[in-house]
């Protein structure tokens, strides 16, 4: 097996034993993208908090940002790792929380939440592409 397909093997069971931990509710996030997702892309680029990536409730505002011909894509996170700010009580950083700003694009609006991405639990592998 050779080192690429290796790294693959490891980061689905990774996903795995995740899914396997956090069993429980989860909440769908979307996030709207002109060109197709990039997990090498600078956070730094865009409009969110060095670290973070900026998510939504709706699947119509990620649309929306995404453009006539963008991408849509989702994450499910378990409830359970939902904060309520950048850092919580014990001095960490959640795997993400509702950021107090709402979202709007043409009229279209939706709850904006920010996705720690240096977080144990995040994973590109969790993020898919959507059919909107």
């Amino acid at each position: 097996m050779n080192r690429i397909a290796r790294l693959l093997l490891i980061s689905e069971e990774l996903v795995q034993d995740y899914a396997k931990t956090h069993s429980g509710k989860t909440i769908t996030l979307y996030r709207g993208l002109e060109e197709k997702f990039n997990p090498s892309y600078d956070l730094s680029k865009t409009d969110a908090p060095i670290g973070y990536s900026t998510w939504t409730d709706n699947p119509k505002l990620a649309k929306q940002y995404a453009g006539k011909n963008g991408f849509v894509y989702k994450v499910e996170l378990p409830e359970s790792e939902i904060g309520e700010s950048f850092i919580d009580e014990n001095g960490e950083r959640p795997l993400f929380f509702k950021n107090e700003k709402g979202a709007s694009l043409n009229g279209i609006s939706g709850k904006e939440y920010l996705v720690y991405h240096d977080h144990d639990n995040y994973s590109t592998n969790l993020i898919k592409l959507t059919n909107y």
